[in-house]
């Protein structure tokens, strides 16, 4: 990707915040609270600034990794005084939407196929997925100790903010277990070193 390309995440990352938020807040308190944001961000969401016609989110198109974020933050003063742990709530529940077998966005990886060995699951679907949501950044991956542990990290976006890193920790957390069965601890690191903009270290 070009250096002077935006960064963006897709429609499908701002539509699940929206459904959580609604959930937790209702409509009345969505519209609210997205009202709250600034001009430029505001512009995503309505027909004009000063609009209450919201707009359609596209689930494929991109959008402008800044508006997320400052819609996440807004969402953690909001519902979550202010905690960043809200993070953990919201990657557990983006999980348990994203692979619901029947309906998910990701059911595909809540097959049989991928059952028993969590070490293909990192490998397949870890990267597949950020290139799916993320326009920036590559995910490494490296088996720690083979069938208990690994870590993989995420280089090239020094953009990415720590609330995204909880909530990508908190979702592989949970969808680890919703995959496999199995019980997965998931340790998060932001900027831990020069190079490495997220790090997560898996146990199981």
């Amino acid at each position: 990707m070009a250096d002077e390309e935006p960064i963006s995440v897709k429609g499908a990352t701002i539509l699940g915040l929206l459904k959580y938020v609604s959930e937790k807040l209702g409509p009345e308190g969505r519209a609210e609270l997205l009202k709250s944001l600034d001009k430029k961000d505001r512009a995503v969401f309505f027909e004009s600034t000063d609009s209450s016609e919201p707009k359609t989110i596209s689930l494929a198109e991109w959008y402008p990794y800044r508006t997320y974020i400052n819609f996440l933050k807004a969402v953690i003063r909001k519902v979550g005084k202010g905690d960043i742990n809200l993070c953990k709530d919201i990657g557990y529940w983006s999980a348990d939407r994203d692979l619901n077998p029947e309906k998910g966005l990701y059911s595909f990886y809540a097959s049989d196929a991928f059952k028993g060995d969590l070490s293909l699951i990192y490998r397949t679907s870890i990267p597949v997925i950020w290139g799916q949501m993320y326009n920036k950044g590559k995910i490494e991956i490296e088996e720690v100790e083979k069938g208990r542990k690994a870590t993989f990290k995420v280089r090239d976006f020094p953009e990415v903010t720590e609330e995204s890193c909880l909530i990508i920790g908190a979702w592989t957390e949970r969808g680890s277990r919703l995959v496999s069965g199995s019980e997965v601890k998931v340790g998060v690191k932001y900027k831990p070193a020069p190079g490495i903009d997220c790090e997560f270290q898996l146990e199981w």
